[in-house]
């Protein structure tokens, strides 16, 4: 019986060890609050590597505007928590910020100030997408389409591919996007650099702020080619 016990012991705690961490309190949880503060939150994911693949390979940054009968609030207690600890935000510029050193895919946001409070809004981020195509330093010939493809398990909400410094599109999270002739920029004689961005957001609506409140999560991932030279075409 005792070796029995034992088993289940081990067997219960090798689960536990298989988590991921981001599934713990994985799920969109609206929260709750006293619905008169107004805020516009985001938590923005950039690679610190082309085409990154871990939470470590990212830093996420914090924003969030609050308002309180359309004056800004400027004092109380703005935090953002995942599974790697809480970040309290500070206030400056009009809007409270803070940082993460990892993208940790599940944030709660939580705002105090005075009687007046916005209390567990979860949401769930955007898993991590990893671009398959084109690949790092493929040169290509931008006269013509450009096939784009990413690796994802869940869609997301918007999908956005922005290219450096002009061209953005609003895409399906479909896993593949054709890059239109042009869209990537060229010089007339040598391979020019363009930085493809994807650029992944999911959206919450906390339900203890006033209505039309947002907090989103938002992952970008990126890579780099190179646009033929215009006058190598035949």
């Amino acid at each position: 019986m005792r070796a029995w016990l034992h088993f289940l012991v081990i067997l219960s705690a090798l689960g536990a060890c298989g988590d991921d961490g981001m599934s713990q309190a994985a799920g969109d949880d609206p929260g709750t609050g006293t619905r008169t503060l107004r805020v516009t939150a985001s938590a923005c994911a950039t690679p610190n590597l082309i085409n990154a693949r871990t939470p470590t390979d990212f830093q996420t940054d914090f924003s969030a505007r609050i308002t309180l009968a359309q004056q800004t609030v400027t004092s109380g207690l703005v935090t953002v928590s995942s599974v790697t600890g809480k970040v309290p935000l500070t206030y400056r510029d009009g809007s409270w910020h803070g940082s993460a050193a990892s993208y940790d895919e599940v944030y709660t946001l939580d705002v105090t100030a005075g009687e007046h409070v916005i209390t567990g809004a979860r949401i769930d981020g955007p898993d991590i997408q990893t671009i398959t195509a084109p690949t790092q330093g493929s040169i290509v010939d931008t006269s013509r389409p450009v096939m784009l493809r990413w690796d994802r398990k869940r869609t997301a909400d918007h999908t956005v591919v922005q290219i450096d410094p002009s061209y953005t599109a609003k895409i399906p999270d479909s896993g593949s996007f054709v890059i239109e002739p042009g869209a990537l920029r060229a010089d007339r004689s040598l391979p020019r650099q363009n930085t493809v961005h994807l650029i992944r957001t999911n959206t919450l609506e906390p339900a203890g702020a006033v209505t039309g409140s947002s907090f989103d999560v938002e992952l970008d991932n990126e890579v780099d080619i190179e646009a033929q030279p215009l006058q190598t075409r035949w």
